[in-house]
């Protein structure tokens, strides 16, 4: 991974303009593993995890920020999420 901030939420007090938050997440699904992808989405997969769970929870999440993201008319993110949902899914 490279040095960007991964988090993609971060407070708009602490962001003035939409390019400045373009340059602060990598949205290149590349250069992400699989672990920080789950990282990513908060989710965590053991032994005892269910399948169906996991599909519901990586949908709910990704939703979100993709809601998020499109009230923010960041379109880079919003793609990005959406890439995600398509490698895991």
């Amino acid at each position: 991974m490279s040095d960007k901030v991964y988090n993609p939420y971060i407070p708009p007090n602490e962001i003035n303009k939409q390019s400045e938050f373009n340059s602060l997440i990598n949205t290149n699904i590349s250069d992400y593993t699989i672990e920080d992808i789950f990282n990513l989405l908060d989710i965590t997969i053991d032994e005892s995890s269910d399948y169906d769970n996991i599909i519901q929870e990586i949908n709910i999440k990704i939703n979100n920020y993709i809601e998020f993201f499109e009230k923010s008319k960041n379109k880079d993110v919003v793609d990005f999420f959406n890439n995600i949902r398509i490698s895991l899914l």
